[in-house]
């Protein structure tokens, strides 16, 4: 998420949960293009067929080695990740977050 939309509006995201909608996601770089409801089918078509009118094998591995220069450290990434995720289910704060949900009001973190 960093590479895509920048470490300071990943931290934002990501730290405050914050939903955003199209016109923000594309304001930040998280998405490419947006279209209105009424006019996605149409938007997606001519993208389509904008792809469809390059060279496959061109693409298909222009497309390949981006995805590979994108992700150099995924998997250490991903560790880290799942340590974290690990730490944080196991914590009195994931606890009260998920009672408070339940409960509908809202939660009192302790920082444990």
């Amino acid at each position: 998420l960093p590479a895509i939309v920048g470490l300071g509006n990943a931290k934002e995201l990501i730290m405050t949960g914050r939903v955003i909608d199209g016109r923000e996601a594309h304001r930040i770089g998280f998405a490419n293009r947006i279209a209105p409801a009424d006019g996605l089918a149409g938007a997606t078509e001519a993208f389509a067929d904008e792809l469809l009118a390059c060279a496959p094998r061109a693409v298909g591995l222009a497309k390949r080695v981006m995805d590979a220069a994108a992700k150099p450290a995924l998997a250490a990434t991903l560790e880290q990740e799942v340590a974290a995720q690990e730490t944080l289910a196991a914590s009195e704060d994931f606890a009260e977050g998920s009672r408070a949900f339940f409960e509908k009001r809202d939660p009192h973190f302790a920082g444990r």
